[in-house]
């Protein structure tokens, strides 16, 4: 089984204007983070302290529509991140290739596994951000 825990999600660094409210989604996207980490079967494959889970989100919606090897390049990281979802076969491999002396890799999941998971995910990003920033965010929630 496949999870993708997460944080109390915080929004410090995000600026708002007088009514409360963020002025662009890449704002949004970059200063709304989580700690964040993936656990398969009870194994940690990652984890990373104050991620941009709602750029995450997107990401993996917009991934779901468009299969393919998962790769995600994010305004506020330097580098691709780490963690791919690859086609294998019966599935799908999470693979976390951080270090390249120590690649991690997951057990295979089914499409409705994997997608279970991230839509899990994805529920829960949008549940904590409405939380702490109001209904306005759903603007910029995929």
């Amino acid at each position: 089984m496949l999870e993708i825990h997460f944080g109390d999600v915080i929004a410090d660094d995000l600026s708002l204007d007088a009514g409360g409210r963020s002025r662009s989604r890449a704002e949004v996207n970059v200063h709304v983070e989580a700690d964040l980490a993936i656990v398969q079967d009870g194994r940690e494959l990652y984890a990373e302290g104050l991620f941009p889970v709602v750029e995450l989100s997107a990401a993996l919606k917009a991934w779901q529509h468009n299969r393919g090897t998962f790769e995600y390049e994010s305004m506020s990281l330097a580098e691709r991140w780490a963690v791919r979802f690859v086609p294998t076969e019966g599935g799908w491999r999470v693979v976390n290739d951080e270090d390249p002396q120590r690649i991690i890799r997951g057990g295979v999941l089914t499409t409705h596994e994997l997608d279970a998971a991230l839509d899990d995910f994805r529920v829960r990003v949008r549940k904590s951000t409405v939380d702490l920033l109001g209904e306005w965010i759903t603007e910029y929630l995929e």
